[in-house]
């Protein structure tokens, strides 16, 4: 699983220009389960399981750290420009905004489900504010 999970990672973040919304959102849910995988690891009796599942965290930490750096590198701006960009249902199709909120609504019913201590759990990407509908 842990294998699957890395390798979805880097043939996702290989090619940022194939990147789509809709794998964003299928690499949001698989990732969510691999934690719920890595949560089970890491609180067994076994410590080689519990070893195999911090170093795999660890891994798909430094993965996460040098595809957001790509990222921000490609898109030619800084993280506060982004994270405004982002922001803004404008920016996006219909389609592409659903997918966005669906990930985000995914992670956020993930960490109620799962309230640790915060330095238990994973690093997660900041998070967005998205601005209320206004009334027509």
């Amino acid at each position: 699983m842990a294998n699957d999970i890395l390798k979805k990672f880097d043939e996702l973040f290989g090619d940022l220009d194939a990147m789509t919304p809709q794998k964003v959102e299928m690499l949001v849910h698989e990732t969510l389960k691999f934690f719920e995988h890595l949560k089970t690891q890491l609180t067994s009796g076994d410590e080689k399981a519990r070893k195999e599942a911090l170093d795999t965290a660890m891994e798909l930490q430094k993965k996460l750290e040098a595809f957001s750096k790509k990222a921000l590198e490609k898109s030619g701006m800084t993280q506060e420009q982004l994270q405004k960009f982002i922001s803004s249902p404008t920016n996006f199709s219909p389609d592409e905004w659903r997918a966005f909120q669906s990930s985000q609504k995914e992670i956020s019913d993930f960490e109620k489900m799962n309230p640790g201590k915060k330095e238990d759990r994973p690093p997660r990407p900041p998070r967005v504010k998205h601005p209320k509908p206004t009334k027509i």
